[in-house]
């Protein structure tokens, strides 16, 4: 299955809300079907907050490697690549794991 995300979600995409939405919808769809395309065409920019949201505390519940083997992102900007890439390493960080126990 793929989702287009600017029909979705938007163009411009900053909601928490809407960062859980997507979330447990690509949890629900890799469980049905094994895997899902993310189809970021036409999006110009996410916030850090969605990126977390959506894929960073994705990666950190179900791991990096079931992220890689069951969800395909593709038609990236590269303001959108890197939000994603830093809000995974934020939360993916020592310092993160720390502060997200306390």
């Amino acid at each position: 299955m793929t989702i287009k995300i600017s029909s979705d979600y938007g163009t411009d995409i900053s909601s928490r809300k809407s960062a859980a939405q997507l979330r447990k919808h690509t949890v629900s769809e890799v469980d049905l079907h094994g895997s899902i395309v993310l189809d970021f065409a036409d999006v110009r920019t996410v916030s850090s907050s969605f990126a977390d949201e959506a894929f960073a505390i994705l990666v950190l519940e179900r791991g990096e490697a079931w992220f890689k083997n069951s969800v395909k992102v593709i038609n990236l900007s590269k303001p959108v690549k890197l939000s994603i890439i830093a809000s995974v390493r934020d939360r993916l960080s020592p310092e993160a794991s720390s502060e997200h126990s306390q």
